[in-house]
């Protein structure tokens, strides 16, 4: 037979595990992020495939600048998930400037010899980034991508927000990264409920890419 003491202590130490167990259910960590300065990725974006843009008129057919203006813009907004960029290229076409929220990235312009068709002018040319271009919309859709299997098991996913809607960075690879990629100031996040929340960096492969690292590893 239990002794009254021994009987109450381990009615006490139940209450102590049945006490800690429900306070662990409540408890909810705090987020890595900061809500005022981080936006909800709500899925990958449909607007990543090439952009809608109108068809070139039969005297832009012929004009190799209003061309090769065509193929800058295409290559930024598709790059940048957006529906359409602006900008355009100089007298020489040496260069274009596609303006991407608070940024403009240039192109420069590499191009050989035209063929005149019967109804179009063809031209050879070859654009080449001056920066890598992280827009806010490119990044919540890779990310959406990324984090597919997170979201699947009810985790919110956010990145921060990009003032402005779109940043550059060089072409050089970072310090201390593999071959091909640069960092970024910036951080996406996945939480799931009353859990920890995975933060990861945010770098730039080649092109621009973005890719995310583990924080934790």
């Amino acid at each position: 037979m239990a002794r009254p003491g021994c009987l109450a202590g381990l009615v006490l130490a139940v209450g102590v595990l049945v006490w800690a167990g429900i306070s662990f259910s409540r408890h909810d960590p705090t987020p890595a992020f900061d809500p005022a300065t981080t936006q909800e990725v709500v899925g990958a974006a449909a607007g990543c495939e090439p952009p809608g843009l109108p068809d070139p008129t039969p005297e832009q057919e012929q004009d190799r600048r209003a061309q090769i203006e065509q193929a800058a813009r295409v290559d930024v907004a598709t790059s940048g998930c957006l529906p359409a960029v602006d900008g355009g290229c100089d007298e020489p076409i040496i260069s274009c400037r596609i303006r991407v929220g608070d940024e403009a990235i240039t192109l420069r312009v590499e191009y050989g010899s035209c063929r005149d068709l019967i109804t179009s002018r063809s031209c050879e040319y070859r654009l080449e980034r001056t920066n890598r271009l992280l827009t806010q919309q490119r990044l919540h859709h890779e990310f959406a991508i990324f984090a597919e299997e997170q979201r699947a098991e009810g985790a919110v996913l956010r990145c921060d927000t990009i003032p402005g809607g779109a940043d550059l960075f060089p072409l050089d690879d970072s310090p201390g990264l593999d071959p091909g990629y640069r960092s970024t100031p910036y951080r996406c996040y996945t939480r799931e409920p009353k859990s920890v929340t995975d933060v990861y960096e945010v770098r730039l492969y080649q092109g621009g890419l973005p890719v995310f690292a583990d924080e934790r590893r």
